[in-house]
């Protein structure tokens, strides 16, 4: 694609976040360096497949590397990866609970305090699918239609709902704010450094 041609052009390395197979198979024709292949128990903007099912299935349809996504927060999420063929991975929830992450105290203390069934995917925030914590928004969003992507999107910025997501560290409101978090944070009982995270994990 023109986009993925004048980054490549500029020397920047491009990675696309997918979520089903054809989403990768369209990457790598796009030009794609790699793919970051995120199964549903990912936070944020998620599809409906699993990582276990997602990940093989990915390294088998394309050449290019394929990094790991979806509920992962330790090194048995990455061994698990590297087994099926990944190149590595990316863990989101687990760095937002880190001691440099531009994030809210009340975010990374959700964090370290939720359990595994603690979020839900919910349109209520952005108007796509997107896993967060569960909480006054998102089951007004179980009993009403959301708008479609970006009215729901523009409504929750205008009732300060995004909150997090939209770069919110200060007053944040885990009763109606969008705390974006994948399934793997049950696993997170520590707020630490991206040092401290990265050796574990190692």
């Amino acid at each position: 694609s023109p986009i993925v041609r004048q980054l490549k052009d500029a020397g920047v390395l491009v990675f696309a976040v997918i979520g089903k197979v054809d989403h990768a198979v369209k990457a790598e024709q796009a030009g794609c360096d790699g793919v970051i292949a995120q199964g549903t128990e990912g936070g944020g903007h998620t599809g409906q497949v699993a990582s276990v099912a997602l990940w093989p299935q990915v390294v088998d349809a394309v050449k290019i590397p394929v990094v790991a996504a979806g509920g992962l927060y330790d090194g048995r999420g990455l061994a698990a990866a590297l087994a099926m063929g990944c190149q590595g991975v990316w863990m989101g929830t687990r760095f937002i609970a880190s001691a440099e992450a531009h994030a809210g105290q009340p975010y990374k203390d959700a964090i370290v305090g939720m359990s595994e069934s603690d979020t839900t995917i919910s349109r209520g925030f952005t108007g796509k699918t997107l896993r967060a914590l569960k909480n006054r928004t998102t089951e007004q969003f179980e009993k009403e239609p959301a708008k479609p992507f970006p009215a729901q999107a523009l409504e929750s910025a205008q009732l300060n709902r995004l909150g997090p997501i939209a770069g919110v560290t200060e007053n944040l409101d885990r009763d109606t704010m969008c705390f974006a978090v994948g399934q793997g944070g049950g696993g997170v009982r520590q707020v630490l450094s991206c040092a401290e995270i990265v050796n574990r994990t190692m």
